[in-house]
């Protein structure tokens, strides 16, 4: 610049977290929980979804005691 001035530079932050976000165990206990019951039904219905395949390899082999 041809005259010398050039901009101030941000003034530095007092604390460097200021920004940052901080997570209350509630909230992350609540996530888990949610998390768990989320895994829980995919194994209930991976279960359920094995039995009934179970059952139809049975009827389609001819079978008529498959339950």
């Amino acid at each position: 610049m041809a005259d010398g001035n050039l901009p101030d530079p941000d003034p530095p932050k007092d604390d460097p977290d200021e920004g940052a976000r901080t997570h209350s165990p509630r909230g992350v206990l609540l996530a888990l929980a949610f998390l768990l019951l989320l895994v829980l039904a995919a194994l209930y219905i991976i279960s359920k979804l094995h039995d009934m395949s179970t059952i139809q390899d049975c009827v389609m082999q001819g079978r008529s005691n498959c339950a």
